[in-house]
């Protein structure tokens, strides 16, 4: 896949930054996993997962073994998650490794971060 952000992934990576800022426990913001073993949101990923007012192509299966369904069960998630925002191997580990987002240490930082990528992205994938 190319590095080129359509409007579709661009208003669901925009969706991740709403994720971000209205995570109910901002304080438990880690790049590191995507849900804490008590069912929080842990990186910018997992805000967006957990928030099926956002999006109804993931579901939060099991929170223990971070279990993710998606419409292709036998799929591979990190293929998906690609497809769903239309990014390349680059861009999705720029956003959402464990060093994700400039290595973001807040929801707030990873918001500003994906934002700032949204907006600085020409649909030919160049950033201006």
């Amino acid at each position: 896949m190319t590095n080129k952000l359509n409007k579709r992934g661009a208003k669901r990576l925009m969706n991740v930054v709403r994720a971000l800022r209205e995570s109910p426990n901002p304080d438990m913001f880690t790049m590191e996993i995507f849900l804490h073993p008590c069912g929080t949101p842990g990186c910018a990923l997992g805000h967006y997962l957990c928030r099926t007012d956002l999006q109804k192509t993931f579901k939060v299966i099991d929170a223990d073994n971070v279990r993710i369904a998606t419409k292709n069960i036998e799929s591979d998630f990190f293929h998906d998650v690609k497809e769903h925002f239309g990014l390349s191997h680059e861009w999705y580990g720029e956003l959402f490794s464990e060093t994700g987002c400039g290595n973001a240490k807040t929801a707030e930082e990873a918001a500003k971060y994906i934002q700032d990528f949204v907006m600085h992205t020409r649909p030919d994938g160049e950033h201006v």
